[in-house]
């Protein structure tokens, strides 16, 4: 294993100079990095709970805003970890930072093409806050609801499909002590419905 050249990969990528799809595409095809990567990094991440870089890295979707948030944020804590010196870079970070400001709280889109075809549509010569809350409204117009819009437990789990949200129809529990909360959704035209199940 070429350790250094890994590790200088690694900088290259928390700084900024490697795009993310190279550096999944070296993480997927590298057995080396994979054995790099086999490691605890201990209480001083709390977020990894005893899992390796390897088991954490693998749980997110690396098509999203917030898989590429979090995988590059594993790799800095690695970097940080062992001591090694570099600047973070930022673009990640401030890219969840406009998918949050973007979304109302009851909706959280991971899917990035997805998401890229609301964002374009947004008109051009508007200032940075104008564009945020055009882009926002549309979300909202997107996704419809009955009376109310679900009052998640968890994450938000809006399914979309063939790329249109379905419409929200009520959120139930079987018993008042029950954990679970079901949510009812479905599709304007074809009347089907869709359930998503979520533990308190």
């Amino acid at each position: 294993m070429n350790k250094e050249k890994i590790i200088q990969e690694l900088i290259e990528f928390a700084e900024g100079r490697m795009d993310f799809d190279t550096f999944w595409n070296n993480y997927k095809n590298n057995q080396d990095y994979k054995k790099l990567f086999e490691v605890k990094l201990g209480e001083r991440f709390g977020c990894f709970r005893n899992k390796t870089v390897n088991e954490h890295l693998l749980i997110f979707n690396p098509n999203s805003y917030r898989g590429k948030k979090i995988i590059h944020n594993d790799v800095c804590r690695y970097l940080e970890f062992y001591g090694y010196a570099f600047n973070k870079y930022q673009k990640y970070q401030n890219d969840l930072q406009f998918l949050c400001d973007i979304q109302p709280s009851y909706v959280y889109i991971e899917d990035e093409k997805f998401l890229n075809n609301i964002i374009n549509q947004a008109p051009k010569e508007l200032s940075k806050t104008k564009k945020k809350l055009w882009i926002k409204n549309k979300i909202k117009e997107m996704f419809k609801y009955d009376t109310k819009p679900p009052r998640w437990i968890q994450d938000p789990e809006w399914p979309i499909i063939e790329g249109k949200p379905l419409i929200f129809k009520s959120q139930t529990k079987e018993k008042l002590d029950d954990e679970r909360v079901y949510y009812t959704f479905y599709n304007p035209e074809t009347k089907e419905e869709q359930i998503i199940i979520q533990f308190y």
